[in-house]
């Protein structure tokens, strides 16, 4: 008859198992295990470098740059020669982005010169305007309750017929003007070039802030008080004593010299010797 196996262990151990020592390893290990409870233990401290610091990149620049200069001459024999009309050096061209801020000029505030010319009577103002080149500007039928005024013409004549108020001549270059009488003043004012010749009488002239003025006097106009300020080479031409004489220029002073007296300055014309 077969032999029957022994029964289990109560606690489910095989006896044969337990026998042959299977079971004493299962065990060992087993209770080799770490309990379940306990942390793990903290890690080794890291090994301490015994290597010097790395040297400041620095110092080892600049001794590379003396070492370079320490060669002389052969300094530059690695540079390459460049000849002229080498595009590969050329400056980049300027970015849009720069182009786009750059500051725009400012248009001119003067007073254009390419206006049309005109003449007119406005009220009781003659008005002869941005004329230029013209030698027959003619300003008649005017009355003595009228002024002409003559701005801006350049290389101009202007006759004015009649007897009229008063005339001035405003930033002009190179006009000549000629009038019959004036009862106020004849005014010339920031021009340059000016000729005006009075046929009759006048009561004032004025000059002021003029360049090359040329005054030429009738008989009738010789009792007029001339008054100049800032002009210069202002000259005044007068007729002879008789028809037959010739005119004579006498040239306004431009220098002044003050001397105090008596309590107060007293200015007179310079005087150069001849």
């Amino acid at each position: 008859p077969l032999a029957r196996r022994p029964p289990p262990s109560a606690q489910g151990v095989n006896v044969a198992d337990y026998k042959s020592g299977s079971h004493s390893h299962h065990k060992g290990s087993s209770s080799s295990a770490p309990s379940k409870g306990a942390p793990p233990p903290p890690p080794p401290p890291p090994p301490r470098s015994t290597s010097p610091p790395p040297e400041p990149s620095g110092g080892a620049g600049m001794s590379a740059v003396f070492s370079e200069l320490n060669k002389g001459s052969a300094v530059t024999s690695g540079l390459r020669h460049v000849k002229k009309g080498d595009k590969g050096l050329a400056p980049p061209p300027a970015s849009k982005h720069a182009s786009a801020h750059a500051p725009t000029p400012k248009a001119s505030s003067a007073p254009s010169s390419s206006k049309p010319a005109r003449k007119a009577l406005e009220g009781k103002k003659w008005l002869v305007e941005y004329f230029k080149n013209d030698n027959a500007i003619v300003v008649d039928k005017a009355s003595i309750k009228e002024t002409v005024y003559v701005y801006r013409c350049e290389n101009c004549t202007v006759q004015v017929k009649g007897k009229v108020n008063q005339i001035t001549v405003d930033g002009c270059k190179r006009v000549s003007i000629v009038f019959d009488s004036v009862m106020a003043g004849f005014e010339v004012v920031n021009s340059s070039g000016t000729k005006a010749q009075a046929l009759g009488s006048v009561g004032t002239i004025s000059v002021d802030k003029c360049e090359g003025t040329q005054l030429i006097m009738s008989e009738a106009s010789l009792h007029a008080d001339v008054i100049s300020a800032k002009s210069s080479e202002l000259n005044i031409i007068v007729p002879g004593k008789t028809p037959a004489d010739d005119y004579k220029e006498h040239p306004i002073p431009e220098q002044f010299v003050s001397k105090f007296v008596k309590g107060k300055y007293v200015t007179t014309a310079l005087e150069h010797a001849a």
